[in-house]
């Protein structure tokens, strides 16, 4: 199902707001929290950034975003390059973010 720039917006804020982060001391920085879905590689659940799945190899740890540009509204790029979470964190995407197994994350 394709959404609209409004739908799309409020499902980021959703995420945006639901989101988890971790601190990393070596960056200094709070980074974003995605789980794959099944085991340690594959499709992640949805990004707080951009929207969507994105699928990553084999490990947990570090990884630069997989969000597509090009395809994004310029309006909506403008938006998603940082957010706040409801915990007062803020996330960046040029900082990335980290994988990490669902273990003990429920979809």
């Amino acid at each position: 199902m394709r959404l609209n720039k409004s739908q799309k917006m409020a499902m980021l804020n959703e995420l945006r707001q639901n989101s988890k982060g971790e601190f990393d001391i070596e960056m200094q920085k709070n980074l974003l929290v995605l789980h794959f879905i099944h085991g340690e590689s594959g499709k992640t659940e949805r990004c707080a950034f951009c929207g969507r799945n994105h699928f990553h190899g084999k490990g947990e740890g570090h990884r630069l975003p997989h969000c597509s540009w090009n395809i994004l509204n310029q309006e909506i790029r403008d938006r998603i390059m940082s957010f706040q979470n409801s915990r007062g964190q803020t996330f960046c995407l040029d900082s990335g973010y980290i994988l990490r197994r669902n273990d003990d994350h429920n979809f």
